[in-house]
């Protein structure tokens, strides 16, 4: 690990328990840069929020929001039946995009 630790505490939209009690848990970071707002990252929340129950394997609803400490950190967590249906499913969303 390079640098110092930091510590980050999430303001969820919803509760995470979901995701937590799950068998594969899965965490996204997000840094906001310059020329990023939370807007961006609430549209995409969102739509991931509302599509979720669409995807095979992951458990709604994810939980997301901004950091306490800044408002440039957002973390978002997913609940996911097990590793390999959520790399499988990513993929699998990955491909439609690119296709």
């Amino acid at each position: 690990m390079a640098g110092p630790m930091e510590v980050l505490h999430i303001n969820c939209k919803s509760s995470p328990t979901v995701a937590f009690e799950s068998p594969f848990t899965q965490f996204y970071l997000y840094d906001l840069k310059e020329g990023s707002s939370g807007d961006d990252v609430v549209q995409t929340a969102t739509a991931m929020e509302l599509n979720a129950p669409k995807v095979k394997g992951l458990r709604p609803p994810p939980s997301w929001g901004e950091g306490v400490q800044s408002s440039r950190k957002w973390a978002c967590v997913v609940g996911w039946d097990s590793v390999d249906v959520s790399l499988l499913e990513r993929l699998n969303i990955y491909f439609e995009y690119i296709i």
